[in-house]
């Protein structure tokens, strides 16, 4: 696993961020989430999935404060953060997410560490993962809401 990350200020100096670049990489064996070795759809052929090598991820965070209360510690107020991540389809079931949203900290006197968050999160199914589903005569395409 790696990662870097570049702290920063916007506003003056009030408004701190950070962006972070990130990844990692399994050296171990995977298997196909939808073909055999010989290119069949396991979920015809019963056998196993085809070989692969590694697995591995990247992603990208940012945490950014847009408005800093007057009168309150360095970091309180509101916030922006959104993270992107993704893998590779054909051996990983999650090859895509992402969430962003707002945080709201330290609005209460004598609790600068209370928080309240908001905030949207995707996450994809790989499309090799769904055709297993298909090709099983398992239900897709379904959308299903928190």
């Amino acid at each position: 696993m790696a990662e870097g990350a570049y702290s920063y200020t916007l506003g003056g100096g009030e408004l701190p961020g950070t962006i972070k670049i990130g990844g990692w990489n399994h050296f171990g064996d995977f298997e196909h989430l939808y073909v055999d070795a010989g290119g069949n759809p396991i979920a015809i052929s019963g056998n196993n999935g085809k070989p692969l090598d590694n697995d591995y991820a990247l992603y990208v965070i940012l945490d950014q404060l847009l408005w800093h209360a007057p009168g309150t510690e360095e970091g309180q107020g509101l916030g922006f953060f959104t993270r992107f991540a993704g893998a590779p389809d054909d051996r990983n079931y999650v090859d895509f997410y992402f969430d962003v949203g707002l945080t709201l900290t330290g609005m209460i006197p004598g609790r600068p560490d209370d928080a309240l968050a908001i905030g949207y999160a995707y996450t994809s199914i790989s499309d090799r993962a769904q055709a297993f589903n298909v090709s099983n005569g398992d239900p897709a395409g379904e959308g299903y809401e928190a």
